[in-house]
């Protein structure tokens, strides 16, 4: 997953952290390249393999080996995304509304 951004004084190490989480609920390698901020390679399991800050100094070249899996969805995350989150809600509002009727 190639990631590009541009960040601002700042907030580059906040807008560089959730990319190891990222990178792990989706099981794969992300590559993130950023313009005056931190850019990142990370692996399939959210290790980070290389980074480097952009201070707005120069170029900044990244080069690292990151094995890609052979198929996205290795992760359950990525078989099922937020479905059951969804579920999990559903069920709750279904639960208060007959906590609510039967009080009635």
């Amino acid at each position: 997953m190639a990631i590009p951004a541009r960040d601002w004084p700042g907030i580059e190490a906040s807008h560089a952290a959730p990319v190891p989480y990222r990178a792990s609920e989706n099981g794969l390698a992300v590559v993130r390249a950023t313009r005056d901020g931190r850019s990142l390679i990370v692996d399939p399991h959210g290790g980070i393999v290389a980074q480097a800050d952009d201070d707005g100094g120069g170029d900044v070249v990244l080069v690292a080996e990151v094995p890609v899996p052979a198929q996205r969805g290795e992760t359950l995350y990525g078989r099922f995304g937020n479905w059951p989150v969804v579920m999990a809600v559903v069920v709750l509002v279904i639960a208060v509304l007959r906590v609510l009727s039967a009080r009635r």
